[in-house]
């Protein structure tokens, strides 16, 4: 976590870092105190003030002194995903196809550079990984985010490869 905002006018740090221990919670699934201080290299007072401000909030919940997200993350996911234009138009279409095929589809838009899943069906004998809905990923790792990439314009492009690059996912990652 950064605590120098003096690059960034009109910026709360407060926030941003209050997100970072949100992301950080997240990437490990559930913590205590000494466990998240110690992934952020934070010390353990300035942690446990986030996590209680976001216990508080049930946006974080506390078990025993271990913390993990609450669902109260799919309430707002779930009314941004509702509201989509995408996923409104899409859904339905795509239980239908899954059903026609017999195979996976999977509805996704881009954001930020990224490919975030809106929605996948899968009949009852299809192969499938189990993306989670809202999971992010980099638009070259996928069909989705390639065929997503297919339409921008070359600025759009050059501006999500300065953005994000194309690391690669695993070893045989098409760019």
């Amino acid at each position: 976590m950064s605590t120098d905002s003096s690059n960034e006018p009109n910026r709360i740090q407060a926030v941003k870092n209050g997100f970072e221990i949100i992301e950080a919670v997240s990437d490990l699934g559930e913590c205590g105190v000494k466990e998240l201080a110690d992934y952020m290299d934070l010390p353990k007072s300035t942690v446990h003030v986030y996590l209680k401000t976001l216990e508080e909030t049930e946006y974080v919940i506390n078990r025993d002194g271990t913390y993990r997200l609450g669902f109260r993350f799919l309430n707002v996911g779930g009314r941004i995903r509702h509201d989509n234009s995408y996923y409104q138009a899409g859904r339905n279409e795509l239980d239908d196809l899954a059903q026609t095929t017999g195979e996976v589809a999977t509805l996704g838009c881009g954001e930020g550079g990224y490919r975030v899943m809106l929605y996948w069906t899968e009949p009852p004998d299809a192969i499938f990984n189990n993306v989670p809905t809202g999971e992010y990923t980099r638009m070259h790792w996928t069909a989705l985010g390639k065929a997503i990439l297919a339409q921008k314009s070359t600025d759009e492009l050059q501006e999500i490869l300065n953005r994000r690059g194309l690391p690669r996912a695993v070893s045989y990652t098409h760019l």
